[in-house]
């Protein structure tokens, strides 16, 4: 599958899934937060993913849609054919029932550098003011959000906090690990951090925190240019 190839993932996959097929070859798009969100209804609302500093949404990147229209008909809906409701889909929301997609795919992976820096609740102020004041000079190789939440009793996690309010940084660097250390060397320090959980791993676990040790989901897709079989043995989360 070379770079820019077509690629029609059915309407019923999750970004698990897709990711998976893809970084087979070193490829990818934006995609969900995480693995379990179905690729079609995120793209056609617009989607915010690990790439999007980079890649934009998810609806910038599909090239071709397959559409049941409202009266029965299949078209399909491109630059060159019904260009209007190509349009519309990406990021317009419901106008047919879309049965496939095609993507523009990016060199991504397969290894990136990617995870979460946790703080306590009542560092919240300091963390995201100082998480806010540097994100517009930070590389577009960088997408970052922010998360207050309850940690949950996730492996990763020291037992301690399980239960407790933190304050979650969330990224992922979409490009050489060795300068994605450098820049999210200054998030590791606006606070007291519990845990820091940013490493190297394999870009298809990048967006895979809250599915450790679930197993995979198989996989329905339609590809164009190769036919090259795509390895099932890839480790997950804090395997990688």
């Amino acid at each position: 599958m070379p770079y820019g190839a077509g690629w029609s993932p059915q309407a019923g996959l999750t970004w698990g899934d897709l990711d998976h097929e893809t970084q087979a070859f070193g490829l990818a798009v934006t995609g969900g937060l995480v693995s379990t969100t179905g690729i079609s209804g995120f793209t056609l609302g617009g989607g915010v993913g690990w790439l999007l500093r980079r890649h934009g949404l998810a609806s910038d990147n599909p090239t071709a849609a397959e559409v049941v229209t409202a009266d029965g008909r299949v078209v399909r809906a491109d630059p060159q054919q019904h260009s209007d409701l190509h349009w519309a889909l990406r990021g317009g929301g419901n106008f047919g029932v879309v049965t496939s997609l095609e993507y523009q795919l990016h060199p991504v992976g397969p290894q990136a550098l990617a995870g979460l820096i946790i703080y306590p609740l009542d560092e919240a102020r300091q963390v995201v003011t100082g998480w806010r004041e540097p994100s517009g000079r930070m590389p577009d190789e960088l997408t970052t959000l922010v998360n207050l939440t309850t940690a949950p009793p996730l492996s990763f996690l020291p037992p301690e906090v399980h239960g407790t309010r933190l304050v979650v940084l969330a990224g992922m660097y979409a490009g050489d690990p060795a300068a994605g250390e450098a820049a999210v060397g200054p998030l590791r320090g606006l606070g007291t951090p519990p845990t820091s959980w940013v490493r190297c791993r394999t870009r298809a676990c990048s967006h895979c925190w809250t599915r450790c040790g679930r197993p995979a989901r198989t996989t329905t897709s339609r590809r164009r240019s190769s036919s090259r079989p795509t390895p099932r043995s890839t480790p997950c989360c804090g395997t990688t």
